[in-house]
């Protein structure tokens, strides 16, 4: 009853909100955004590196090709909001195969000097990541930045992007932007370094731990998976429930469908534990981690685990249960002889009492 279950992955609601990060909304762009875009592409000191600033006309007809070409051939180019404020703060997006001679999704990106030095150039260019390599299936993402461009070289190295080298294309609206050094990002090249698309209060639960260890997202070297208990809303909310009360302290899952899913939990794992609708509740670390035959789990793994009145007949009887449902989805039967994953974790943020938010 108590094993581990995948949320459902987040859809968007609104096709006008392209992707949503922490602190960010990219949306598509309206009529009222020739300002924001005025204040990106008129601006001598956000163009410094790509050939001078436009003139309001022009940004008008950029913003008028924006507006039209949203989601057409896959062209995403859209304004950049603070979620907190509703404030616009830069542009980015996504334009299939627009670098000439390399195939790809082009990823592009402008805040707002105001905005500069937050981690926001790199919060959002990883959110358009998960669009392309995960919604969008592109096999491959590229960038184009100026030689001498540091800020834009610092987010892509980020991000696991390979320097391809120089090269030399004009643009007909960038005349300064003749030489520039291209980077390139495999789907095999950012699956080590992604993070699902979990729901956006499983990544504040996530962010707001690493900051009280002193790390950002960006910046550690942890990483974590998001799962509720059991496969049903109840469970899923009362498991959470006694595993933030201090009761729960351990899970069991079948191993069988563990080799048909997804890799065994190890010492040391992060998970963030959510309910049925994928909102965070807690997030534990895995402390042990045992394979044993059904039959041989113990009264004191039923204890730890916590459910029911914690004796080993009443775990046996609603595991046998749930491992039922679970197998018949991979055409087995649950057997006295069957593998067991017995895990056990600690709590290391989120337990009653205490306060994240």
């Amino acid at each position: 009853m108590g094993g581990r279950s995948c949320p459902p992955k987040e859809q968007p609601g609104d096709m006008n909100a392209l992707v949503e990060s922490e602190r960010l909304l990219l949306r598509r762009p309206e009529e009222g955004d020739q300002e924001v875009m005025e204040r990106v592409f008129c601006d001598p000191t956000m163009m410094h590196y790509l050939g001078g600033p436009w003139t309001a006309v022009k940004v008008g007809e950029a913003l008028h090709e924006w507006r039209a070409d949203w989601g057409v051939d896959n062209r995403w180019n859209g304004t950049l909001l603070r979620k907190d404020t509703g404030e616009a703060v830069g542009t980015a997006g996504l334009t299939a195969d627009t670098v000439p001679g390399e195939p790809g999704m082009e990823l592009s990106w402008f805040v707002l000097p105001g905005h500069q030095r937050q981690g926001l150039a790199t919060e959002i260019t990883r959110e358009l990541l998960h669009l392309a390599f995960d919604g969008l299936g592109a096999a491959r993402v590229v960038a184009e930045t100026h030689p001498e461009n540091p800020a834009s070289k610092r987010v892509l190295e980020k991000l696991a992007f390979e320097r391809l080298g120089e090269r030399q294309h004009r643009y007909d609206y960038l005349p300064g932007f003749g030489t520039q050094v291209l980077w390139a990002l495999t789907r095999r090249g950012w699956e080590p370094h992604r993070l699902p698309p979990y729901s956006n209060s499983v990544r504040a639960m996530w962010s707001a731990y690493l900051g009280s260890l002193g790390e950002g997202p960006t910046t550690t070297g942890r990483t974590f998976t998001a799962w509720h208990f059991g496969d049903n809303e109840q469970d899923a909310r009362d498991l959470a429930a006694l595993v933030k009360a201090g009761r729960k302290r351990a899970t069991a899952s079948a191993h069988w469908a563990y080799e048909a899913q997804e890799p065994l939990p190890a010492v040391g794992d992060y998970s963030v534990i959510v309910d049925w609708q994928g909102e965070a509740q807690c997030i534990i670390q895995t402390t042990s981690v045992a394979i044993v035959p059904f039959k041989q789990v113990t009264a004191r793994f039923a204890r730890t685990e916590g459910e029911g009145d914690r004796s080993l007949g009443y775990w046996r009887r609603v595991h046998w249960a749930s491992f039922t449902r679970e197998l018949q989805a991979i055409g087995k039967c649950p057997t006295e002889e069957m593998p067991v994953v017995c895990e056990t974790f600690e709590v290391v943020f989120g337990a009653e009492g205490g306060s994240w938010m």
